[in-house]
Parts: C-alpha cells; structure tokens; sequence
C-alpha cells in the first residue's frame, strides 16, 4: 500500500513456502499450512493501541494480520471494510471481518484502488469498539 512514506517491502510467498517445506515442515504444528485470508489495518482516528484490539479479533477469527498503519487522516467517522472486487466472494469476506470486528455490514465498500498486501484492508473508525 503506497501511504506515501518510506518504501515498504514483502515477503516472496513462494520462496518462503518452499524454504519451510524443504527445512522446517517436521516442526510446523497441524494445520500451519492452511491458506487464510490476509488483513491490513490502518488506524483512522489517531487513539493509541487502537489496531491491536483489531488484530486480536481478527486473529482469533481465523485471518492473517498482514501489517498496519495509520490511515491518511485521523477523520474517520465510520470504519471502512474494503475489500478489491464486486464479486459475491469478495462481499461475504468484507462482511466477515466487519462482523469479526464488531462492526456493520454498511462499513464494507470496493475500493477501486487495487493493491496486493492484503485480501482486506480495514480503516478503523470512531464507530469501533476495542
């Protein structure tokens, strides 16, 4: 996600996947190796700490925490759940997570920005509760 500062790097999925397969598969616990759906969060309202009870959630609901952030202002009346395509997929994973973080199914939208850190990425506004 370019939000303007330093350059950010990734992790090269597939080489990762094939240096654990190769040295680290005896000690992956069970069920490691399922693909789950990748969240970032950005901070829309400036109140510190505030992305970690989103990680929380989002963790114990099953999904990856892919990094975080502060949004590109801190005016973020209502969250926003946004998710990279108009498919009924896409819908059912924005409705997901906004239920997983506590909030309405109206804080979901497509974004028409595409990226590729993130299956989701979630701006946390004045409507979520930690």
């Amino acid at each position: 996600i370019d939000a303007g500062g330093p350059p950010a790097y990734r992790v090269d999925d597939a080489q990762v996947h094939s240096f654990v397969q190769a040295n680290l598969a005896s000690s992956l616990p069970p069920g490691a190796g399922a693909v789950r759906k990748r969240v970032f969060v950005q901070n829309g309202v400036g109140t510190p700490g505030l992305v970690g009870t989103a990680c929380s959630r989002l963790v114990h609901a099953g999904y990856v925490f892919a990094g975080s952030g502060n949004a590109v202002n801190f005016g973020f009346k209502t969250s926003k759940v946004l998710v990279f395509s108009n498919t009924v997929a896409a819908a059912t994973l924005g409705n997901d997570v906004a239920h997983a973080l506590r909030l309405p199914d109206t804080d979901v939208a497509v974004s028409p920005q595409g990226q590729n850190v993130a299956d989701v990425v979630v701006i946390l506004g004045r409507d979520y509760k930690p």
